[in-house]
């Protein structure tokens, strides 16, 4: 190694990912396989709901997203994605559709 380099491990312990060889909980969220596993409770619960009142108990559509933060991310926007509508106020098919919000 060059005097400027440093290990991966190094790199990790300056980014605060790693506590002695063990990834802590930042590390884990980043760079961990089976999180839940691990920690369950790093997950995301979405739910679509009727209308806007937390007490409402129909709901239209509900997923547990578990992975690692990119993995939760990609995967809570997709789920936000499916669930709005497009509503098209022209009659040619070729015009993009107005999102819809349910609420």
């Amino acid at each position: 190694m060059l005097q400027n380099e440093i290990s991966y491990h190094q790199l990790l312990e300056n980014l605060n990912l790693v506590a002695g060889n063990q990834l802590n909980l930042l590390g884990l969220l980043f760079f961990g396989k089976s999180v839940e596993r691990f920690r369950p409770l790093f997950m995301i619960k979405a739910v679509h709901m009727f209308g806007n009142d937390y007490g409402d108990t129909q709901y239209i559509s509900n997923d547990d997203i578990y992975g690692t933060i990119d993995q939760q991310y990609a995967r809570s926007s997709l789920f936000i994605n499916s669930q709005i509508t497009k509503s098209q106020n022209h009659n040619l098919s070729i015009v993009l559709g107005y999102l819809r919000f349910h609420l």
